[in-house]
Parts: C-alpha cells; sequence; structure tokens
C-alpha cells in the first residue's frame, strides 16, 4: 500500500518476445513512495536501474526494455481499489521517455531446438516509435538491414511528412505516408 497523498511510479517495459507478436508490454509498479514529485524525479533513473538488476529469478526484469515512467499519486490508501491520478513531471508530460536514453536493452537470445539462436524483440518494441529525423523521405533501402522494423516511424522534415514501415524487407522496404 501506498501512503495517502504520496507518489509512485508506473513503468512501461517492453518484454522480450521470439516474435513481434509474442513480445509484450508490461507495466511495473515502482518500488518506492515519494512525498512529492521533485523526490520522486530524483529517483526515477534509479528505480527503473534497480528495476530491471532485480528479481528472483535474475532473468526477468534484467531484461525489461523501458519505454516510459508514468507518475501517479495516491488519493487513498489501496483498498481493492485503486485510487490515483497521473501527475505531471516538471516538464509538464504524462510520463518520463525512455526510448532514446540511456536505458540499452538487454534482451536475451533464445534457442531453438536445435541450437541456432532466435532473437528477441524487445528492442524492437522499444525503438518502433522513436522517430527517424531525416531531411528526406525513407526508400526502398530503408530496411530491416539498418534496423527498421515493421511499425518504425519516419520525419521528413523538409516536407513535414511523416512515414510508417509496412515492409522492412531487406531492398525493397514499404513505407506509407501518416501524415502531412
Amino acid at each position: 500500500e501506498c501512503t495517502d497523498g504520496y507518489y509512485l511510479w508506473s513503468h512501461v517495459c517492453a518484454l522480450p518476445g521470439l516474435s513481434p507478436e509474442t513480445a509484450k508490454y508490461v507495466i511495473v509498479v515502482g518500488r518506492n513512495e515519494y512525498a512529492s514529485p521533485k523526490v520522486a524525479e530524483d529517483y526515477v533513473s534509479e528505480e527503473v536501474s534497480n528495476i530491471r538488476s532485480e528479481s528472483a529469478n535474475g532473468f526477468l526484469h534484467s531484461h525489461l526494455c523501458p519505454i516510459a515512467s508514468i507518475l501517479c499519486q495516491t488519493k487513498t490508501s489501496y483498498t481493492n481499489v485503486p485510487n490515483t491520478r497521473i501527475v505531471s513531471t516538471s516538464e509538464g508530460k504524462n510520463y518520463i521517455d525512455w526510448r532514446a536514453t540511456h536505458f540499452p536493452c538487454t534482451a536475451p537470445t533464445a534457442f531453438f531446438d536445435d541450437g541456432f539462436p532466435v532473437p528477441t524483440y524487445a528492442r524492437a518494441l522499444n525503438d518502433r516509435y522513436v522517430p527517424a529525423v531525416s531531411a528526406s523521405a525513407p526508400g526502398v533501402g530503408d530496411d530491416i538491414d539498418d534496423g527498421y522494423v515493421v511499425g518504425s516511424i519516419w520525419v521528413d522534415t523538409t516536407l513535414d511528412d511523416a512515414y510508417i514501415c509496412c515492409d522492412n524487407t531487406a531492398g525493397a522496404a514499404v513505407w506509407k505516408i501518416i501524415a502531412t
């Protein structure tokens, strides 16, 4: 339970999977409570680091890929119904964005029965919504070999157009315009 009127973090993370379909998003409720938003913000980075490094079996949390942290304030002590509200950060946002910051994904590699590695997709979930920014539109060569995944976003700063990757096949990528 969190003390009435105190603040806590909810951390949105990508969880490794063997394919984009099995990779999932999870929310991990923070481990601490804070008397003020300022104190909470001072410790959020440390809290995310601790969540990634601590777990009962040493596997799950260390491979979570942080996406965002949402600051919540309790209205009353928890019973069976959560009583919280989302609080803006000191930057005026509803969350702290970790996607382009110092928390690299360390997703493990799984193995097929024959011993060959299968890449996991937590990093792809994390990177999917970090837009590529360029002075031009994407082309067929902006593909999987460059790290783009289906769902990647591209912003053309010259024409102010936004694109989404629909197919990241090497040499034959398909990008659709989604905003102009």
